[in-house]
C-alpha cells in the first residue's frame, strides 16, 4: 500500500506534484502545488501553470463555468495525455495518468490568483483514500491497490 504525504500549510492540504503534459511547449515537466479539495468535483490546473506549460488556448474544450474562491471562472479540458508524479513516504516516485484535468482559462489578473485543485474525481479514478488528522497534524493519500 502506497502512502503519499500531504503538507499542511496555513490550514490547507497541499500536494507538491510534477505535471507532464504531452505536447507542452514550455516546461514539459512542471513542478507545482495543488490543494487537496474534497469539495471540488474535478481536478483543476491553475491559469498560471497553464501559461507555464505554454499550451495553446486553442486545444481547450469548454467544460463549464464554476465558482472558485468567490470568482466565476471558465473551466476547460484538453485532449492531451497528462501524468502527475509525486513522492511517497519512502521518497519513491509514484505516477498517475489522468486524462480529465480541467484548466482555468487565463483571462485576467484575478484568475491568476486561484490555486490548482486536486478534486474528488482524481481520488476516485486513482483509487486513493484521504487521511487527515488536524489534531495530529498528519495528512496523506493512501492507494487502495
Amino acid at each position: 500500500m502506497v502512502k503519499i504525504p500531504i503538507e499542511i500549510n496555513q490550514e490547507r492540504l497541499v500536494l507538491v506534484v510534477v505535471l507532464h503534459v504531452e505536447g507542452a511547449r514550455g516546461f514539459p515537466f512542471l513542478r507545482t502545488s495543488l490543494i487537496v479539495d474534497t469539495g471540488a468535483p474535478f481536478t483543476l490546473i491553475s491559469s498560471v501553470d497553464f501559461k507555464r506549460l505554454n499550451l495553446p488556448i486553442s486545444i481547450l474544450n469548454y467544460r463549464n463555468h464554476t465558482k472558485i474562491g468567490g470568482c466565476t471562472v471558465e473551466c476547460s479540458t484538453m485532449n492531451r495525455r497528462t501524468q502527475l508524479s509525486l513522492k511517497d513516504l519512502d521518497g519513491k516516485q509514484v505516477s498517475f495518468n489522468f486524462a480529465d484535468f480541467a484548466f482555468i482559462k487565463p483571462r485576467d489578473a484575478m484568475t491568476d490568483t486561484l490555486p490548482g485543485l486536486l478534486g474528488v474525481d482524481f481520488l476516485r479514478v486513482n483509487k486513493l483514500r484521504l487521511f487527515f488528522s488536524p489534531t495530529e497534524n498528519i495528512a496523506y493519500l493512501e492507494s487502495l491497490d
